[in-house]
């Protein structure tokens, strides 16, 4: 492979012979632990904690580990990319794919102990990588904050539901965009219901030409990104809350929106 010699290019092969792991966000990877190293020399740390979602988040931790002898604490919040159930999938190539999953097995093997959210979750991505649940892994819930005060009533005539996060393709939406469908031909319009969708349109670009496909686009409203206290505040200004999720045999996750529809007090529709 022949490749341009920029500045970058030049930046990641170092990176990538420094850190032992040919990836996507190295760069960063190698200022992170560049800043790690800085910042523990000015104040010494006890413990390390990475997360993912993004997997390249535990190599300055391990990198970092490895480098101070301090336990590391990995938590996984979802399984990692390479081993996501079927409807998703993994862009990479089969070159991708294979160092991906061999400084996945790496990181987790090292790590003090690894964290997930639930035990479903743990025992996929522990058998994904060929090895067993034992004294380096363990479930920490995810963390919820209380908002405090009664749950006000809406002055709103429209029933609002609410939905939070991504929604990729793979989170089909048809069975719900259905069910709505059926409510507006008997004679429901948009002044009854309106779903509230927080995050951008165009990450939910499929929702929204189905919706559009079907008529609905007068009932479906994108807030575009919002900042989390902002979220939260829509969540708890909404009648429901909606959760949607892929369609696959066995729940392994724990949406971290879940909890944060549990503590603005709203009542939750699951559709998968």
């Amino acid at each position: 492979i022949l490749l341009p010699v920029t500045t970058g290019t030049v930046d990641i092969v170092r990176q990538t012979i420094r850190m032992g792991h040919p990836m996507g966000g190295l760069r960063w990877a190698g200022r992170a632990y560049d800043m790690a190293l800085r910042l523990h020399s000015e104040h010494p740390y006890d413990v390390i904690l990475s997360r993912c979602p993004a997997e390249v988040g535990h190599l300055p931790a391990m990198k970092f580990a490895a480098n101070t002898g301090l336990p590391w604490v990995a938590n996984w919040n979802d399984p990692p990319a390479t081993y996501w159930p079927p409807p998703y999938r993994h862009e990479g190539g089969p070159v991708a794919r294979r160092l991906t999953r061999r400084y996945v097995r790496e990181a987790v093997t090292r790590a003090t102990v690894n964290t997930f959210p639930c035990e479903r979750l743990m025992a996929y991505t522990m058998a994904s990588l060929g090895l067993k649940t034992g004294d380096h892994t363990t479930v920490i819930p995810h963390i919820g904050r209380s908002y405090g005060g009664p749950v006000q009533p809406r002055r709103d005539a429209r029933f609002k539901l609410c939905h939070a996060g991504h929604l990729g393709r793979e989170r089909d939406p048809g069975t719900l965009l259905a069910a709505l469908k059926q409510f507006a031909d008997s004679g429901h319009g948009p002044d009854r219901f309106v779903l509230e969708i927080i995050g951008d349109r165009n990450e939910c670009r499929d929702f929204h030409q189905t919706a559009s496909h079907l008529g609905l686009a007068d009932y479906i409203a994108f807030t575009g990104p919002l900042p989390f206290e902002d979220c939260v505040k829509h969540m708890a200004d909404s009648d429901a809350l909606l959760v949607l999720e892929a369609p696959y045999p066995e729940g392994i996750i724990l949406l971290c929106k879940v909890v944060e529809c549990v503590q603005v007090a709203r009542p939750i529709l699951a559709v998968s």
